[in-house]
This record gives C-alpha cells, sequence and structure tokens, in this order.
C-alpha cells in the first residue's frame, strides 16, 4: 500500500552482529544476517543478472539470423548439423557447442535502462541479430527462447540484448552483454555466420592413415 513497513538505522557490524536502531528512537539493537555493507550496494547489484540458465544438453535447435543470412543448426544423434544441409557451406560443429555454452548461462554485465531503441537498436528492423532456440530436457515438453541482439554500446566492448520470448521473466528489460560473449552466439563482426563454417580441409583424418605427401 506504499506505507513503509520499517525505517532502520544501520551500524557496523561485529563478530556477525549488526548494531541497528528504529529511526526517531534511541534503543540499539543486535541483529544478525544483516550487513551494512549489502544494504549500501548500488541498486543494479540487487537485480538479476542472469538471462538465461539452461542445460547445454537439453539444446535442440538453433537459428541465428544476421543481417539477410539466416542458419539453423538442429542435433541429430547427438551431433550438431545444418539444416539444410550445404555441401559448399560444412558446419564446425565445435562452434555451435561453443554457442550453446554462451547462450545456457548468458548473464548481463549491468542492465541499460531509459536509453532509446536507436542507441540500444532493438526498437525497429534494424536488429544486428535474432537467436532462436529450443530446449528440451529429457522427459519434458520443448521451450522455444528468443534472444534479440542490437548495438554494440559506445566503448563497442558489449552487445545490447534483449529476451523476446514469452517466458522472459522480465520482458523489455535491455541488459548488456561482453561483446566476446555474443560473438560466440552470432559470429563476429568481419566474418558474421561464415565463424561457424568448418575452416579444415581434411576433417577427422588419423595420422597413421596417410601414406604419403606430395
Amino acid at each position: 500500500d506504499g506505507r513503509d513497513v520499517l525505517d532502520l538505522v544501520v551500524g557496523t557490524t561485529i563478530d556477525g552482529r549488526t548494531f541497528v536502531r528504529k529511526y526517531g528512537e534511541s534503543t540499539i539493537w543486535t541483529v544478525e544476517g544483516l550487513r551494512r555493507e549489502d544494504l549500501a550496494r548500488a541498486v543494479d547489484e540487487l537485480r538479476e543478472h542472469q538471462i538465461f540458465e539452461l542445460e547445454t544438453d537439453a539444446f535442440q535447435q538453433i537459428t541465428v539470423a544476421r543481417g539477410r543470412s539466416e542458419r539453423v543448426f538442429l542435433k541429430k544423434a547427438g551431433n550438431w548439423a545444418m539444416e539444410p544441409a550445404d555441401e559448399n557451406w560444412l558446419l564446425d560443429p565445435t562452434k555451435v557447442t561453443g554457442a550453446v555454452g554462451a547462450l545456457a548461462r548468458l548473464r548481463a554485465t549491468k542492465f541499460a535502462d531509459g536509453l532509446s531503441p536507436e542507441i540500444t537498436g532493438l526498437g525497429g528492423l534494424f536488429a544486428t541479430a535474432a537467436v532462436t532456440f529450443v530446449e528440451q530436457p529429457e522427459g519434458k515438453t520443448p521451450t522455444t527462447y528468443k534472444l534479440l541482439v542490437g548495438n554494440l554500446d559506445e566503448g563497442e566492448q558489449n552487445y545490447f540484448v534483449m529476451r523476446t520470448d514469452p517466458n522472459a521473466p522480465a520482458p523489455e528489460t535491455v541488459y548488456v552483454v561482453a561483446k566476446s560473449t555474443i560473438d560466440r552466439v552470432i559470429g563476429g563482426a568481419e566474418k558474421g555466420l561464415d565463424d561457424f563454417r568448418e575452416l579444415r580441409v581434411v576433417r577427422d583424418l588419423a595420422a597413421d592413415k596417410v601414406k604419403s605427401v606430395a
């Protein structure tokens, strides 16, 4: 109802006990489990920074759209593959595994409250990338998650991102996430989705099978 429940003046903590008194009164009490430094933290530090907290083994599909390009990665028999397959664009499954690891424990470094969509890049059709992925733990129904990636910040060290799926606990919240983390999910600025391509000319060839090299 908007009324204050309790006004306390919090003092120092000694041996796990903190000295407190009610505002306007002189009686001093000691309490456990309350530290002055905890109350002095910035409000943003008290907010939930975890964007996703999922199990990597439960990921079944990831779709990454960046610019005019889109790639769909499906888990088949426990291995990641591109759908549809393209013999001229071979997938490096380890890059998808890296993207899964980044998404499963995606965490913000801070928040971008009050910034305009023009700054964040999250208010229109010109976002840097959109990521949709499906998680299905064993014995449960699949759940679809969506992450919109906007612009880099002024220092170009972090991306502005937003969850846009119905399961988002804090809709419209704009998070700030390290560029190095988001690059694992959408590819770097130079190569984009080509960062997921296989660079090796020869794959899975045992050295003892090579008979000669010309």
